[in-house]
This record gives C-alpha cells, sequence and structure tokens, in this order.
C-alpha cells in the first residue's frame, strides 16, 4: 500500500551501466515496492549520466561498492535520492544471481525503499 519509490541501479559507473527490464534487479524491485527509472530498457544497458539526473530517481541502488562515488558527484546533490539519502550499496550475489539468496537480496532491496515498513 505504499507510493512506488523511482530506482536507479548502478552497475557500473564508468561508463554507467544499468539493470534494465528483464533482469534480476528489475524484478526484485518491483516486488519490493520501487518502480526501475530505466525499465523502458531491457538487460544491461549503456546509459548517460544525464539521462538518470533527467529521470530523477529516488532511491540508487549501487550493486557492490561506490556510494561516496555517487554522492560526491555535485549534479546528482540535487536528485531525489540524494536529498532523501536513498543511496545504497546492495550485494551484488544477492541481487544477480538466480539462487536462494535472491531472498536476502529482496529483504535487503525492500527495506531500503521503504525503510520503517514492517514494524
Amino acid at each position: 500500500g505504499r507510493p512506488f519509490v523511482r530506482v536507479f541501479v548502478q552497475v557500473w559507473d564508468q561508463p554507467f551501466l544499468t539493470a534494465g527490464r528483464r533482469t534480476l534487479p528489475d524484478d526484485l524491485i518491483r516486488k519490493a515496492g520501487g518502480r526501475n527509472v530505466f525499465e523502458d530498457l531491457t538487460g544491461w544497458p549503456q546509459v548517460s549520466e544525464e539521462e538518470v539526473l533527467i529521470r530523477n530517481p529516488q532511491c540508487v541502488l549501487v550493486l557492490g561498492e561506490g556510494r561516496d562515488r555517487v554522492l560526491a558527484r555535485p549534479a546528482w546533490r540535487r536528485t531525489a535520492a540524494v536529498r532523501r539519502g536513498c543511496v545504497a550499496e546492495v550485494d551484488p550475489a544477492w541481487v544477480v544471481r538466480p539462487g536462494p539468496r535472491l531472498v536476502l537480496g529482496l529483504e535487503q532491496v525492500a527495506k531500503i525503499l521503504h525503510p520503517g515498513a514492517g514494524r
């Protein structure tokens, strides 16, 4: 019953790679109550920084390390994600590889997108 959160998945930032439709991270985001800002793209596309900023995600999920690099980008300070404090590192093994750890990934993503839910 909570509003959807617009999410950008940062797979890599040199160049920017993300997870589009028909990927495990996209599926987990949907199940956790979010909407992938690049759901209109399929697979693992390369996107520009400008495209990400235009789509203004409310949350950034960084696969692996890189949260500090997101927060250090001056242009990103205006994004809803940085203003909300919703920039988080996620263990890629929990959200990219099929297997039992996907449940852990789903739980982690849900907690990031909706902190305080389920209390």
